[in-house]
């Protein structure tokens, strides 16, 4: 039987989509988390660690700076001791939501805002994690792009705080 709105039009039903909520159901946020979770255990990590910022007690905090294309897989390498105390920032979009669901999952912390929406808010807040004695981990190049150039946020927090920012790269 068709579904007819108020009008008496015959309209399509969709039974499921996302589109148009506000928060991703957490059944779905669960097993996207958990299926990268498998998924890592199929690939190896090598680290090159030069200045020595991975071994044990190592100088923390820093603000580790990545490439907003490569977050998806970074939550997963890096040791759970550090994921305990890292927070990431995390756009405060309704994308941006649902990154924050599933990197909850891997035991990071979140900060929510970005360069156009609630900017200095998350500069507050990742100042307030700094000084706490975390590191918070900051996409340099911003959902919006252009990708690959960094835009002057992760320096000023690195300016404002006087802790040292690590680049991070992952590639395949």
């Amino acid at each position: 039987m068709p579904c007819l709105d108020h009008a008496g039009y015959t309209v399509a039903r969709r039974l499921f989509t996302l589109k148009g909520r506000r928060r991703l159901p957490a059944l779905v946020c669960w097993l996207l988390a958990t299926t990268l979770k498998i998924l890592r255990r199929t690939y190896r990590v090598r680290a090159s660690d030069a200045a020595g910022f991975l071994a044990e007690g190592g100088p923390w905090p820093v603000i580790v700076v990545l490439w907003h294309n490569r977050i998806l897989f970074t939550g997963d390498c890096f040791p759970r001791r550090l994921r305990a105390c890292s927070s990431v920032l995390i756009s405060a979009s309704r994308d941006g939501e649902y990154a924050a669901r599933v990197v909850q999952h891997f035991g990071l912390g979140v900060v929510r805002g970005s360069s156009s929406r609630g900017g200095f808010r998350a500069l507050r807040d990742l100042r307030r994690v700094l000084a706490e004695g975390h590191t918070v981990v900051v996409p340099v190049d911003g959902p919006r792009g252009p990708r690959y150039t960094p835009h002057p946020g992760a320096v000023a927090l690195a300016a404002a705080s006087g802790v040292p920012i690590l680049p991070v790269a992952l590639n395949a």
